[in-house]
């Protein structure tokens, strides 16, 4: 966690001699024959100038400020001396636009001060007198000039609150989390910024099982903290340290690792001297979601095949032989797989569908025959979406020009006919090139991805479901590669390795050019899907035979299998 050193400017402006009468310091007078008192000491006013902040939000969720937006009173010491007490609220001898809560600084003109070198302490107190920050500052004061005070203000620490990036994950997934500690003043505002006064914490995990561990985060090459790596093991107590950044200090992060197991409620729990203890709870909760995916490909055996996996790999179901149809017409060119752990293909103008426990030579349970208007000039339906509803989305590229249209077909289960949706007017407006790829999120959207053609980019297009299975073009990214897939979420995973673009990049109305440094990348090609947990699965890169799974909340293949996939269907 950060904390800071606040920082106020203070100004000494000149004074005189003696009581600050007059603008300089008047010669002593002649040396009595007989002795007299001397002379008092010279003094300078000094005026000090403290930006009071505005209280941002509900006053407890702001952004770290250099002074509490709670400060309301000002003490000032000299030289050990007892200090003087300024009213910030009543303007008076603070100077503000608007008293707190509003921003306003507060000048205070009239600290005496000797000429010569002073000690200066200021205390920042909120209304009920609770102490928010102070600082000591050794300064020369010099007569008849302009003299600058600079006084650095520790926080001073009230509470601790202590939080999980997660803290009900689904169990059967191997992951980390981070442990995010703050340190509050008496008023509820976040401590961040510059070495001070803040306190080492002890954060302490209460499962002894193993099932979770702490440990303290690493910094990457390029100086970031990161949970990927481990100093030491993990265990059930650590203690945070502070690390120097452009001049700021801030805690090392605090990694929790998770190996996946089911396991009871764990309290985590920070704490440090002179303050009372924080507690977080980390309590995994059973998946209830589906797992796993479906690939088509080439088995271990050379054989076409399906074969659905589970979220560690592992073989659950093969379908492969004659009986398939797998190999029959144009081949498969569309692949789907519903929340039920059904698996679809697109067979030129038919889909079949498998029940999830299907396995062998066995032929399809349910097939749709359509008819395809669009399917002009000898094009061939590619790609497949289901729309949730009992339905499908496909592409029809024609066959001798850069564009598109997509089509919605009901899944009768026996014949029907396929209605355009998206003109070739309409695709080729999204980017004016080739359809790459559909997928839907289950959140009531259809994504198209375009290779660039003409003078537009690449572009995946996000397309509102509407009645009747219309759609329309809702937002765009565009300089993108167009071969993706999308979790439940609407976050898209493009490209080779896998870039994730976080779905808050789409903006209703838009087309948007995405950042040339998208969120997180993961080890996996771009034929890839995933599941309703949010494992990532896909085809080993590098590599022409072997597929592989990165567990969510992870970045790092956990399980491979002897496969090589054509297409990949997350079930979800």
């Amino acid at each position: 966690m950060r904390r800071f050193a606040v920082f106020g400017l203070a100004f000494g402006f000149i004074a005189s001699g003696c009581g600050g009468g007059g603008s300089s310091v008047q010669p002593r007078p002649q040396p009595a024959p007989t002795a007299t008192p001397s002379a008092p000491a010279p003094t300078a006013t000094i005026a000090f100038a403290i930006k009071i902040p505005a209280r941002a939000g509900s006053g407890k969720q702001r952004r770290p400020r250099y002074v509490s937006p709670a400060t309301q009173v000002v003490q000032i010491s000299v030289n050990g001396g007892a200090p003087t007490t300024y009213l910030v609220s009543n303007g008076q001898p603070c100077t503000n636009p608007a008293p707190p809560p509003q921003t306003g600084t507060c000048t205070v003109y009239s600290v005496q001060a000797p000429v010569g070198t002073d000690t200066f302490a200021v205390t920042l107190l909120d209304g009920s007198n609770h102490v928010l920050s102070s600082g000591t500052v050794q300064q020369t004061i010099v007569q008849d000039q302009t003299n600058t005070v600079n006084v650095g203000f520790d926080g001073t620490p009230a509470s601790l609150r202590l939080s999980v990036s997660n803290p009900a994950p689904p169990t059967g997934t191997a992951t980390r989390f981070i442990v995010t500690a703050h340190v509050f003043d008496a008023d509820g505002f976040t401590i961040i910024g510059a070495p001070g006064n803040l306190p080492t914490l002890t954060i302490t995990d209460s499962d002894s099982s193993g099932a979770t561990g702490l440990y303290l985060a690493t910094s990457d090459s390029s100086g970031y903290q990161t949970c990927a790596s481990q100093a030491a093991p993990p265990s059930t107590s650590v203690a945070t340290t502070l690390y120097i950044e452009f001049g700021t200090s801030f805690y090392t992060n605090t990694c929790l690792a998770y190996n996946g197991q089911a396991i009871p409620a764990a309290t985590l729990t920070a704490s440090a001297p002179g303050l009372s203890s924080a507690t977080a709870t980390f309590a995994p909760v059973a998946q209830s979601h589906p797992s796993g995916a479906w690939m088509y490909g080439r088995d271990s055996n050379g054989n076409i095949a399906l074969e659905r996996f589970d979220a560690n790999m592992a073989p659950q179901t093969e379908i492969t032989g004659s009986n398939t149809q797998l190999q029959l017409g144009p081949g498969i060119s569309g692949f789907a797989a519903d929340a039920a752990g059904n698996v679809y293909t697109l067979n030129g103008t038919q889909i079949n569908m498998w029940p999830s426990t299907a396995s062998g030579n066995v032929a399809p349970t349910s097939s749709t025959s359509f008819t395809c208007p669009s399917c002009t000039g000898g094009a061939v339906p590619v790609y497949l979406a289901l729309d949730g509803h009992g339905g499908a989305y496909f592409g029809v590229p024609p066959a001798n020009s850069n564009s598109c249209t997509i089509n919605h077909v009901a899944l009768t289960g026996s014949t029907a006919t396929a209605t355009e949706v998206v003109s070739s007017n309409d695709c080729g407006a999204l980017s004016g090139g080739r359809l790459m790829q559909l997928a839907t999120d289950g959140q009531g959207y259809v994504y198209v991805g375009v290779q660039a053609g003409y003078s537009k980019p690449n572009a995946v297009g996000r397309y509102a479901i509407g009645a009747g299975g219309s759609l329309t073009l809702d937002a765009a990214l565009t300089v993108i590669d167009p071969r993706f897939t999308v979790d439940s979420l609407g976050n898209v995973f493009a490209g080779d390795p896998l870039q994730e673009y976080p779905a808050g990049q789409f903006v209703h109305g838009q087309r948007v050019q995405v950042s040339n440094q998208p969120n997180d990348v993961w080890p996996v090609g771009y034929i890839a899907g995933i599941d309703a947990a949010g494992n990532v699965f896909g085809n080993q890169r590098g590599i022409t035979t072997g597929a592989v799974v990165v567990p969510y909340g992870s970045r790092t293949v956990s399980a491979s299998a002897n496969f090589s996939p054509i297409f990949v269907a997350g079930i979800r």
